[in-house]
């Protein structure tokens, strides 16, 4: 029986381009949201593939935010809280 797998987790270009595709952040600080969530623990890069894999805190925290309101995973959200 075939099973499927998940999708391979993000680069941290992918998530540069990604953040550039919704308009999170600008040029100058789009990297230094990549390292702030790295800095903070909520994620870690993973060693030559450069992947960006959730700790259990990240975990935690985006769950809380969903059950909060789901609304508040959405990079359209970001974008728009951070144009105000």
């Amino acid at each position: 029986e075939k099973q499927t797998r998940p999708p391979d987790r993000l680069t941290e270009a992918d998530c540069l381009a990604l953040m550039e595709k919704h308009g999170i952040g600008t040029d100058a600080s789009m990297a230094s949201h990549v390292e702030n969530v790295c800095k903070r623990s909520y994620a870690r890069v993973d060693g030559s593939s450069r992947r960006l894999r959730p700790t259990d805190l990240g975990v935690v925290l985006c769950r809380g935010y969903a059950r909060v309101d789901a609304a508040l995973c959405l990079p359209e959200v970001r974008a728009a809280i951070e144009k105000l």
